[in-house]
């Protein structure tokens, strides 16, 4: 295993660029499942999978 220091780490690393995103669509279900369709900067457009989300805490937390 190699050991690299975090100074070298953080000198080889390239910043990300955020790319702006948008909501094209969504669509929840009364069983609280989520489905997005969302349109990236270069025109690109994703169908997330459903979700189920809380029912209780309407957040939307995706962890892919």
């Amino acid at each position: 295993m190699s050991n690299i220091s975090l100074e070298a780490y953080k000198a080889n690393m390239v910043p990300a660029t955020l790319k702006p995103i948008s909501i094209l669509s969504f669509q929840l279900k009364p069983d609280y499942t989520l489905r997005l369709e969302l349109r990236l900067a270069g025109g690109l457009r994703i169908s997330m999978p459903e979700r189920r989300i809380q029912e209780t805490t309407p957040r939307l937390l995706y962890n892919y």
